[in-house]
């Protein structure tokens, strides 16, 4: 709560990321604070921000990955998922994996998405909404 207000406090979405970086250290709440307001293009620059500044990290490249959703840039989400998947971040290997399932489900790249969700649903067995996911692609 701290955060947003802090958010509505200095400015608007037109506010310069630079002066926010002052503002704040912790990037992931800046971003989920502007995707809770639907600025889901303003939310982007901050988590490209933080890529661009402070390096690779793969929870970042998932809420970047969300935005792009957010705004139907499919090709853009799976670049990111693409990226946060090639640190081989263990911890959120099964998020960006089922997240990359979305986006081609979501692109309409059923296909692929099937695929992806067979060798899923192999790694993560006790996922029981995948499984019922995974029946509803091989139906399409």
């Amino acid at each position: 709560r701290r955060i947003f207000d802090r958010c509505l406090q200095i400015g608007s979405p037109g506010f310069p990321i630079s002066r926010l970086i002052h503002h704040f250290i912790d990037f992931h709440d800046l971003g989920k604070t502007w995707e809770n307001l639907g600025e889901y293009n303003y939310a982007a620059s901050v988590y490209i921000s933080y890529l661009q500044d402070q390096g690779e990290s793969a929870l970042i490249y998932n809420q970047l990955a969300l935005c792009n959703m957010q705004l139907e840039d499919y090709d853009a989400a799976l670049s990111a998922l693409q990226s946060g998947l090639a640190l081989e971040d263990t911890s959120l290997r099964q998020t960006l994996s089922f997240n990359q399932i979305v986006a081609y489900e979501k692109k309409g790249d059923f296909k692929q998405a099937a695929q992806l969700m067979s060798q899923y649903v192999k790694d993560y067995p006790d996922d029981t909404t995948a499984v019922r996911e995974y029946e509803f692609l091989r139906s399409r």
